[in-house]
């Protein structure tokens, strides 16, 4: 039973802090960076490789904080690597869409996308160098 607990522990510990890491640069970008803002969306290809870039630095400054696995079952961290960047991906339309007022849409094809991309980029850092 104490086992199960702790793969869920494990599980919910990995998405939220990918989850914070990602509201963060949202946040980030509601800031200030309006320079920024107007190229994503003018460019969604800038967007995602912008996305995927932060993701990977992100993903290396986790390694800074914990340099060991969080999930340590294989079976587990693969179930993380598919369904965590989908979960991702609709946190950044949420995050969004709460930024925006409510005034736009809740799903955004392009945000779901980002936010794939960044929780793809982040993933594969941490199970690159954690194994």
């Amino acid at each position: 039973m104490e086992a199960i607990f702790e793969i869920i522990f494990q599980i919910i510990f990995e998405v939220v802090f990918e989850v914070i890491a990602q509201i963060l640069v949202e946040l980030g970008f509601e800031g200030g960076a309006k320079y920024l803002r107007s190229s994503i969306r003018n460019n969604p290809i800038f967007g995602g490789i912008f996305y995927f870039s932060f993701g990977l630095i992100l993903g290396g400054l986790s390694l800074l904080i914990f340099p060991e696995p969080i999930v340590k079952s294989p079976l587990i961290k693969m179930f993380n690597f598919v369904f965590s960047p989908v979960l991702i991906g609709f946190s950044l339309c949420f995050t969004n869409w709460i930024l925006k007022g409510r005034k736009e849409e809740f799903f955004q094809l392009d945000k779901f996308i980002f936010g794939i991309l960044f929780a793809l980029s982040y993933s594969f850092i941490r199970f690159m160098f954690t194994n």
